[in-house]
């Protein structure tokens, strides 16, 4: 492997048959929120969510009922039919 090709180009960049990969820009050529992109694939956690979204609000709804079916296992788990 070239370190100087992997520092200065973008391997795997172009999805074209012909061509070249794309040179890579300095830093300060990108726009700022490239560098503040989510590279989890987890979901962000609630305290990083808005409160006023409907992402939020569908978040909470989602882990309430998480969280009660787990209860209910947990009450049925020992309980004979």
């Amino acid at each position: 492997t070239d370190v100087k090709l992997l520092t200065s180009r973008l391997c795997g960049g172009n999805i074209l048959k012909e061509g070249e990969d794309p040179v890579l820009k300095d830093k300060s050529e990108y726009p700022d929120w490239l560098w503040s992109l989510r590279l989890t694939r987890s979901p962000p956690p609630l305290e990083e969510i808005d409160q006023d979204s409907w992402q939020y609000w569908k978040r909470v709804n989602k882990l309430d009922k998480k969280r009660r079916g787990q209860e209910l296992a947990l009450k049925y788990k020992y309980h004979k039919f």
